[in-house]
């Protein structure tokens, strides 16, 4: 694998560690976890974008880098039935106090769940 792209999965491990760690608390900040869950998606699709020599633009948008990742790969097909496109709004509206998207466990439990299917999908493509 590239060196870029996997500069990109480590970065994108270091967001899945905060998760990780964030989510075993006793109150954890669930507007905190989704957004690290969309960054650690948002990276791990660019990395699969970056090995396969595409250089993915600067955007926070899911729906659009799973396009991306999909005409290269069929299997990535899987996630555009999920609320794994739902993502892109954590991205930045919800750090702001007039977001209207409302995070809750079951939402942050169901995304961090498909994080895990579309890391283990990348990592299997990429020989991890």
């Amino acid at each position: 694998m590239n060196e870029i792209a996997q500069k990109w999965l480590d970065k994108a491990t270091e967001d899945l560690r905060l998760i990780e760690n964030e989510i075993k608390l006793e109150d954890p900040l669930y507007n905190i976890i989704v957004f690290h869950i969309q960054q650690f998606v948002e990276k791990y699709l660019k990395a699969f974008l970056i090995s396969k020599n595409i250089n993915p633009e600067r955007t926070h948008n899911i729906d659009l880098l799973l396009n991306k990742c999909k005409s290269i790969d069929k299997d990535f097909e899987e996630f555009f039935e999920s609320s794994l496109v739902d993502l892109t709004e954590c991205a930045v509206s919800i750090r702001y106090p007039d977001a209207d998207i409302v995070i809750d466990d079951d939402f942050t439990n169901e995304a961090l769940g498909l994080a895990y299917r579309l890391k283990k999908l990348i990592d299997t493509k990429l020989g991890q």
